[in-house]
């Protein structure tokens, strides 16, 4: 039965016909994104149902994406590269973090549960999704990919593009978390963050988390990369949309120069 799902999961057909669902769930997400807010955070009241805590959440939504990477990046032919391990470094260092450390270390001394099982299932096979159509490529269909990919272009511009995206993500998450940790005894669940890109937009994690996959696309050249960066972007720019509204109308001081998401423009 191993053999059977590992011919049928690594044969370029499946491959294929995972990248048109993967596809087809981008479409999906932003016509939900047009209904509804996203239930989750600030917005989890939108929906009734069973919810997580927003660790046990973010856990359990983000963890697939490192588990589903190593398992198919494992069964790949160019695994042991230089190139394909490097990948694969940054892969853990990227999931390490937000599938492990940054639910470790969230701050929410109201303890609501925030995260509605539909955004936990939906994400849960988004991560699985993402990590295998990475890996296969990574390891089995980018020929292109080889040692002396890493002095191209694509690979340098990408990496410099998605290693200041993910140190943004890093310093907008403490800066958060930090926030709470400052006005741990105020009842009060949000506050107005400031430093960093959250001087410029209102949403700065999702801006980071927007210009990591942006350069890891470039990076890698996949279409798993497409399909994370335009599925972070059908969910993360209407929820800025939603969140850069719920500053203006819950804080009457809300700095007027912040914008949406994009500094100076959106």
């Amino acid at each position: 039965m191993q053999y059977a799902w590992h011919s049928f999961t690594s044969s370029p057909s499946s491959y294929q016909l995972l990248t048109y669902i993967a596809f087809g769930l981008i479409v999906f997400t932003v016509f939900g994104a047009l209904v509804m807010k996203t239930p989750y955070g600030r917005f989890s009241s939108a929906m009734k149902g069973f919810k997580f805590r927003s660790k046990t959440g973010w856990f359990l939504m983000e963890l697939p994406a490192l588990i589903s990477f190593i398992y198919f990046y494992l069964r790949g032919s160019d695994a042991y590269e230089a190139v394909s391990l490097f990948l694969l470094t940054v892969w853990i260092m990227h999931y390490g973090y937000r599938g492990i450390l940054f639910p470790l270390r969230m701050i929410d001394h109201s303890g609501k549960r925030s995260f509605h099982f539909s955004v936990v299932l939906i994400g849960m096979i988004v991560t699985s999704l993402h990590g295998y159509l990475n890996a296969l490529w990574i390891t089995e269909y980018a020929s292109f990919i080889t040692n002396d990919y890493l002095l191209s272009a694509p690979f340098i511009i990408g990496l410099t593009i998605y290693l200041f995206g993910f140190y943004n993500i890093v310093r907008s998450d403490s800066i958060l978390r930090k926030l709470r940790l400052d006005n741990i005894s105020d009842k009060r669940r949000y506050f107005i963050p400031y430093g960093g890109l959250f001087n410029y937009v209102s949403s700065a994690q999702y801006l980071s988390e927007l210009i990591a996959w942006s350069g890891f696309m470039i990076l890698t050249m996949s279409p798993g990369g497409v399909f994370i960066f335009l599925i972070s972007a059908a969910n993360l720019i209407p929820r800025s949309i939603s969140t850069h509204r719920w500053y203006q109308e819950s804080f009457p001081d809300y700095p007027k120069s912040r914008k949406v998401l994009i500094p100076g423009i959106f």
